[in-house]
């Protein structure tokens, strides 16, 4: 897989973030789908930053890899 830039990366990041809160929008609340609501935004998270990781970004301050001085990268 080639890398992709962090431009690329923070655009996939906005549009699917827009993507994530339209469904969430559309999806009727209830007090006992809440926990599900959590788990699939918390699932989603993890799946952008493996995806920000596996093109050598950290996801929480963008900086590659290499550069991160996160404690813990994400």
């Amino acid at each position: 897989m080639a890398a992709k830039n962090i431009f690329k990366l923070l655009s996939e990041y906005h549009r699917s973030l827009e993507n994530m809160k339209s469904w969430l929008t559309l999806r009727p609340r209830h007090p006992s789908l809440d926990v599900e609501r959590v788990g699939i935004v918390d699932a989603w998270q993890e799946e952008m930053k493996e995806h920000f990781r596996r093109h050598g970004f950290c996801f929480a301050c963008n900086r590659s890899l290499s550069r991160c001085r996160c404690e813990e990268p994400l």
